[in-house]
């Protein structure tokens, strides 16, 4: 029976919910999260999310971009601890 592990952080942020976005797609590029991206923002336009699936594993990326509050946060899932472990310090790496 697999079950799901994730790895989440973030930080603090000054630019813009774009730029934001933008490094959260360049940082999954980057790490074969090139699978059924998608980009979802906020009503107001003012925040977003990132999300994609990995090309080759059972894994899902999530970055999200929080300009008003400051912050932005980064999620990777997946089904193997340690594979999912290494890939998120692969993203963490990836993001400007």
């Amino acid at each position: 029976m697999a079950g799901t592990i994730a790895y989440v952080g973030g930080g603090l942020l000054s630019g813009s919910v774009e730029a934001c976005l933008k490094n959260m797609k360049t940082a999954g590029d980057k790490n074969g999260f090139t699978e059924s991206q998608e980009t979802i923002m906020s009503d107001n336009k003012k925040e977003g999310d990132f999300h994609a699936d990995h090309k080759d594993s059972p894994m899902h990326f999530t970055g999200s971009c929080a300009p008003n509050a400051g912050v932005w946060s980064i999620g990777v899932s997946g089904i193997d601890n340690d594979k999912t472990f290494e890939m998120y310090g692969k993203v963490w790496k990836a993001i400007p």
